[in-house]
């Protein structure tokens, strides 16, 4: 039965004057983003539902404080308000079971509302958009719907919040409690206040596109990018935007902006990812989500939510780096290494360029690992790739094969050249010095590629240039000059 979620609505008698305005300010959003005829917050008050917040559009024939009986009503509003859920009606014409609804008489035949909690649960009422034609209402409008009712629903616990300060601070003050205890319990109330405000992270805003300047962003802004609302508006869109996402948004705009005006009602928004400058100097990633719109105005505005996506790119980078590096020496994994190799083997076909490989072993490693631990022989390890890496050219590829050896493919050159590198890392890995103070050395296979020689033609031949290396002493540089 309805009569079970009837309630007096404690909640309102409390709300701020600056909380009233944020809702007519979100009504009005809304409304104007939807291109409704009329906005609405609803609030439960007994056996009625009243007109608490209207929009201020012209043509809406709700008033505020206007009341309605609510059972039996007919009214989209009552079934929320029993379902507790989404409503969505796109031509109310069309279903004989809203013929005795009141919006009727005022021609509103299409709606959508979301109902909206009391911090106890119970209901306070509903926000809703209605409309005098048949709508749809798109999916982004729906999850911005449903985002406005989210941000409402926390108003609400704040204002709970605040109230139970106050209260508080009564008792402290009748009771004499001592001064510490009620700093204790602001922090409290604080540190839920922060946990409330920092769920609200999304950034909504509106840019004016014909006078090229913002005409609203959410309070959010300040936590996103360091800005007040006021800096935020303040700025052109190219401040707002390091170079090359300006650049990004500007061909994302020159592509739609024209289609937009060609038929409004096919162009769908645009997701993208940019970068942002914050206050402090930082570069942030943004997810963005743009739609278009026209305003009472007829001027084109851009309607953007704007996500935090730092920790998802970071996160997308270390992915990609443990996917071509070795996580011990951070050199590069055999997997990416035959990837390059095959591209640097067809360009060297294409190009008659020649090309040459090392192939290197660390000399009794398995005796550093026995006598000192492996924890010792990740530390040789990580040396030994330093101290190549020191020697290498930015173009030469470098890898670990597996376990203590390693490749290296150098590009654009000879025999002659490859053998006078293998020597510089003989060289340098001989004089070393290793944690342990044991000498460290390397035995080193070259080759240089025959003509169409395959990149596994190329494993086997250097690898018998290493072993002829390592059968003839070790620490010392094998080439295949034939």
């Amino acid at each position: 039965m309805i009569e079970e979620y009837y309630s007096m609505n404690p909640c309102y008698e409390y709300l701020s004057t600056d909380t009233i305005a944020e809702w007519q300010s979100i009504i009005d959003l809304v409304t104007r983003l939807s291109n409704a005829r009329v906005g609405l917050i609803m609030r439960v008050i007994s056996d009625k539902i009243e007109v608490f917040v209207a929009s201020n559009k012209e043509g809406n024939p709700y008033k505020i404080n206007e009341k309605e009986c609510l059972h039996g009503s007919g009214l989209y509003c009552e079934r929320v308000i029993k379902t507790q859920s989404k409503l969505l009606v796109s031509n109310a014409l069309k279903s004989d079971e809203w013929n005795h609804n009141p919006d009727l008489k005022h021609n509103l035949v299409a709606y959508l509302g979301f109902p909206i909690r009391n911090p106890d649960g119970s209901l306070f009422g509903t926000i809703c958009l209605l409309d005098d034609k048949e709508n749809q209402f798109s999916d982004d409008l729906i999850e911005l719907m449903s985002k406005m009712r989210n941000m409402i629903e926390g108003h609400l616990r704040l204002e709970r919040l605040r109230k139970q300060n106050a209260e508080q601070i009564n008792i402290i003050h009748e009771n004499n409690i001592q001064l510490d205890h009620a700093n204790h319990e602001l922090m409290k109330s604080e540190e839920r206040y922060r946990l409330i405000t920092e769920n609200i992270s999304d950034v909504i805003w509106v840019l004016n596109l014909n006078k090229k300047h913002f005409t609203y962003i959410s309070p959010s802004i300040e936590q996103l990018r360091g800005y007040t609302v006021e800096e935020a508006m303040a700025e052109k869109m190219e401040e707002a935007l390091t170079p090359s996402s300006v650049q990004f948004v500007m061909e994302k705009l020159s592509a739609h902006v024209p289609l937009f005006i060609k038929d409004p009602k096919m162009v769908q928004s645009l997701r993208g990812e940019v970068q942002q400058p914050c206050k402090n100097g930082e570069i942030i990633w943004v997810e963005v989500t743009l739609q278009l719109k026209y305003n009472t105005c007829q001027e084109i505005e851009i309607i953007g939510v704007s996500r935090n996506i730092e920790k998802r790119k970071k996160t997308e980078k270390e992915v990609l780096y443990l996917s071509t590096h070795d996580y011990l020496t951070g050199c590069y994994n055999r997997a990416f290494f035959e990837k390059r190799a095959e591209e640097e083997l067809e360009r060297s076909t294409r190009y008659h360029k020649p090309i040459s490989f090392l192939m290197l072993d660390l000399d009794f490693f398995k005796k550093i690992n026995d006598t000192y631990g492996h924890i010792a022989g990740d530390g040789v390890l990580k040396k030994f790739a330093e101290t190549i890496n020191a020697i290498l050219r930015s173009s030469d590829i470098f890898a670990r094969f597996g376990g203590e050896e390693f490749i290296v493919l150098i590009p654009e050159t000879t025999i002659d050249g490859a053998v006078n590198v293998a020597e510089k890392i003989c060289s340098a890995i001989e004089n070393t010095v290793q944690p342990m103070n044991e000498k460290i050395t390397v035995s080193i296979g070259v080759v240089e590629r025959n003509a169409d020689e395959s990149l596994d033609d190329l494993y086997r031949r250097v690898d018998q240039q290493l072993y002829q290396a390592k059968a003839s002493g070790r620490n010392r540089v094998v080439a295949d000059k034939a």
